[in-house]
């Protein structure tokens, strides 16, 4: 006989299983996260994190969180659901404050001061979550008292944030076509997609058909 967690990340489990798969494009976690929010001339603008568990299928879905943890968690959001949408309402302001300080960089200027402000906060909650230890390869930053914490995966990606924001060169930040951002690293600097397999395949396709009906003209 199952007992309830068993019974409940089964049927979690099949939710996840059924339900549309995000688009990870923008290389990495950072980015990918920001380009949950989808902007297109032609679909418009689709938020694809509504809740908080969205939130967490697209961090598993991005290997933000382990399987073990993703479980956890689910069940966590489940058994607390008023502290999840809490947590939630967090992880958009993050989103949003992420974008922010992301797109400032590759532009090249400075962002508001509150912004920065706001990303501090959020850093704090990550400082307080974070020691560091010593091993025989030298110092490491390790996670503390995280087990059961619904914010853990957000507090991850401020983290991976601040690493990218501090390290990344701004010229290498690009923007799709599509609204996405992602990273540049082609040898001659000129990648125009986030994904050439949908976004570059949309406009060579457009483009076929453009000439094509200009010479049937």
């Amino acid at each position: 006989m199952e007992d309830k967690y068993t019974g409940f990340l089964k049927g979690r489990r099949e939710l996840y299983a059924n339900r549309d798969k995000f688009p990870m494009d923008g290389d990495i976690p950072v980015l990918q996260f920001i380009n949950t929010i989808h902007r297109s001339d032609t679909d418009g603008r689709r938020d694809y994190l509504e809740t908080y568990d969205d939130f967490l299928d697209w961090a598993y879905d991005a290997k933000v969180v382990e399987e073990a943890e993703y479980n956890n968690l689910c069940f966590e959001s489940y058994c607390y659901f008023p502290e999840a949408e809490k947590v939630f309402e967090k992880v958009i302001d993050a989103r949003n404050c992420i974008n922010d300080l992301v797109v400032s960089l590759s532009e090249g200027v400075a962002p508001y001061p509150g912004t920065i402000t706001n990303f501090n906060t959020h850093f704090e909650e990550v400082k307080k979550r974070i020691v560091l230890n010593m091993n025989g390869y030298g110092m490491l930053e390790v996670w503390v008292g995280t087990k059961d914490q619904l914010a853990f995966p957000l507090w991850r990606l401020i983290k991976s944030a601040q690493n990218f924001l501090m390290t990344m060169d701004g010229q290498f930040i690009k923007k799709c076509k599509c609204g996405n951002l992602f990273i540049d690293r082609s040898k001659n600097g000129k990648r125009r997609w986030c994904n050439p397999a949908t976004c570059g395949s949309a406009y060579w396709s457009k483009e076929y058909y453009r000439r094509r009906k200009k010479c049937v003209v």
